[in-house]
């Protein structure tokens, strides 16, 4: 797979996908090794991000009709965290030059978090 075979693909030939399989695989590997600069998450940190999801969620509640269902629920779930927060990270990504990668993976998992909070509030019916 070298440079010089002029059959192959553009992302075979450069193996850009093998390489991101890779470093994430050797990053799973070695576990807490792989970060030492990062301190383990505290649990007034724990905390905090529980209080801002818990916020996250009333607001979203607000959003919600009192009628919605869980299809409603999960398609604004997922509309606010594609819109309003995938798009404001996007903002702050571009400012302060972080890959697009850091975008796809922090502003998908956003987008399923609200997408999951949407489908629970539209669901239950107090």
């Amino acid at each position: 797979m070298g440079r010089g075979n002029r059959g192959q693909s553009y992302y075979v030939r450069d193996r850009r996908p093998l390489v991101l399989a890779n470093v994430v695989w050797e990053t799973l590997e070695r576990g807490d090794e792989a970060f030492p600069h990062r301190p383990r998450p505290s649990g007034s940190s724990i905390g905090l991000a529980f209080v801002f999801s818990f916020i996250g969620a009333a607001a979203l509640a607000m959003l919600l009709p009192v009628d919605a269902t869980f299809s409603d629920g999960i398609k604004l779930g997922a509309l606010v965290g594609a819109c309003f927060v995938a798009t404001s990270f996007g903002v702050n990504y571009q400012f302060s030059n972080r890959p697009w990668i850091a975008l796809l993976i922090d502003g998908g998992f956003h987008i399923v978090q609200f997408s999951v909070m949407g489908a629970i509030l539209g669901a239950w019916h107090p």
